[in-house]
């Protein structure tokens, strides 16, 4: 099924808040790395701090994973289209269940439809919301953070 980008992101709001700043820092570390060959900061504090906020046993280091979406990036400039063969797979509530680096990146780089596939359930699941990011970052990041949530919706 194919969405829009920009909607699949709004969809990822509850109550008017954002229920995934994960992928603001996605997209971030994504326009970092386009802009300067390296992933932002912010993004490998996050996946460490979120490791321990989801307890996770992932046998994936947080090396590897900046590896995995260091190419999951290049893939995007270097075919600028969503692959239709990997949707971002939704619950029926449009919550994320795994696609926000490709949603980020996406994003970033204004690629005007995604592809999903709804796989059920209608989860409401504690996703790092800003009030999270309050005990991880320091102000200036979390303003940071904030800017960029606009520019998003902004854009």
């Amino acid at each position: 099924m194919l969405i829009n980008t920009k909607d699949l992101f709004l969809k990822q709001y509850i109550a008017g808040k954002l229920n995934r700043y994960d992928i603001v820092i996605r997209y971030l570390a994504a326009q970092n790395y386009i802009s300067h060959s390296q992933l932002h900061r912010l993004y490998k504090i996050d996946c460490i701090e979120r490791g321990k906020f989801v307890n996770s046993t992932s046998d994936v280091s947080v090396t590897e994973g900046m590896q995995r979406f260091t190419k999951t990036i290049l893939s995007f400039i270097l075919f600028p289209e969503f692959d239709e063969d990997h949707p971002i797979d939704v619950y029926t509530n449009y919550n994320i269940k795994d696609g926000i680096h490709r949603l980020a990146v996406c994003l970033y780089m204004k690629i005007k439809n995604v592809h999903i596939k709804i796989n059920g359930g209608d989860p409401c699941k504690n996703y790092p919301t800003l009030d999270y990011y309050r005990n991880v970052l320091n102000k200036k990041q979390l303003r940071l953070l904030i800017n960029k949530e606009k520019e998003i919706l902004n854009d």
